[in-house]
């Protein structure tokens, strides 16, 4: 009897061990359901972001406040994230055929954003897919818009042609209108990043640019001699204007200058003619005369006469040098 009490003591303490941890472990499962089934049925936003409740995959609600937010939990309602940010892409290295039959290269980028989270969840369902859809799209319309320009309003020499901005304009707009209704996007940009030509092109394009600057170069030339000879034109008439002053002027001077030699020389002449001949003929001779001459005259024989023959001087002046020095005279 005493051996059976003693049994029973022992094993007491050890059940309600057992029960105490059995406790312990249901309550801390339970509050690990919880907590799953709280984290479940919570979810956070954040400024950028839109969030689509689905119940069973059926869009039911959007949260577009940021903070903490409630939903029933999975596999209930689901809570899709969708950035609402601006984003970019590139689109892939397509050659494009220009309205003059050129092909070209043309890397372009395009921006844009989910305007309506539902429509866009519903058609395209993620950004991946989004960027597929809006690549195809960007190409076909950059086809159809490079279809209506001539290479040169891309590539060209003269500023005036080039039509980039209308180009990129052209193919967003395009794009925008078909994306907007039907997934929910707006494409705010589309920029040409990169423009390169197949080998067989490069040459056309180089003879076009080159064109291009033979015309330019001609037509500055062609306006350079216009400018050039209207202003030789002005100054064959100002020059012109010039010399007929000038002549003018010339005559007055030299009509004076004739009046007041004429009037010097018969002065001079009524003052003693002969020796006024003489002093001429001196002239005559200094002007005929250079220094190695060498003359055979007679010397009777014109204008050298007076150096063999003193002029006879009249009375009235006085003799210039002792009589005995002058030649012996001819008439004696």
């Amino acid at each position: 009897m005493s051996e059976h009490h003693h049994h029973h003591h022992s094993s007491d303490p050890e059940n309600r061990l057992s029960l105490g941890t059995w406790l312990f472990r249901v309550v801390i499962s339970l509050l690990i359901v919880g907590l799953l089934i709280g984290y479940g049925m919570t979810f956070q936003i954040s400024e950028s972001e839109n969030v689509i409740v689905t119940r069973f995959d059926r869009p039911i609600r959007v949260e577009t406040e940021a903070g903490l937010h409630y939903k029933l939990p999975w596999p209930i309602d689901r809570a899709h994230t969708i950035d609402m940010r601006k984003r970019i892409f590139s689109t892939p290295h397509v050659a494009t055929l220009t309205k003059d039959k050129k092909s070209i290269i043309l890397l372009t980028y395009a921006v844009w954003r989910v305007r309506d989270p539902m429509l866009f969840l519903k058609s395209l369902g993620s950004i991946e897919e989004a960027e597929k859809s809006l690549q195809s799209m960007v190409v076909s319309h950059k086809n159809v818009v490079m279809g209506k320009y001539d290479l040169a309003s891309l590539v060209s020499t003269d500023a005036e042609r080039i039509r980039a901005e209308e180009i990129e304009r052209q193919i967003c707009e395009g794009v925008d209108e078909d994306v907007r209704d039907k997934f929910g996007v707006d494409v705010l940009q589309v920029g040409i990043k990169r423009m390169s030509f197949p080998p067989e092109n490069v040459e056309a394009v180089l003879d076009q640019m080159r064109a291009e600057r033979q015309s330019e170069a001609s037509k500055l030339r062609a306006e350079g001699n216009m400018q050039a000879q209207k202003i030789m034109n002005e100054a064959k008439v100002a020059s012109a204007e010039t010399i007929k002053q000038g002549t003018i002027l010339a005559g007055e001077i030299t009509g004076n200058a004739t009046q007041e030699a004429a009037k010097i020389r018969s002065e001079t002449h009524q003052l003693d003619p002969k020796f006024y001949q003489f002093w001429r003929t001196l002239q005559a001779m200094r002007n005929t005369v250079g220094p190695r001459t060498t003359l055979i005259l007679r010397n009777d024989s014109g204008i050298f006469q007076p150096i063999f023959e003193m002029p006879k001087m009249d009375e009235k002046l006085p003799d210039v040098a002792p009589k005995e020095l002058l030649p012996p005279s001819q008439d004696n």
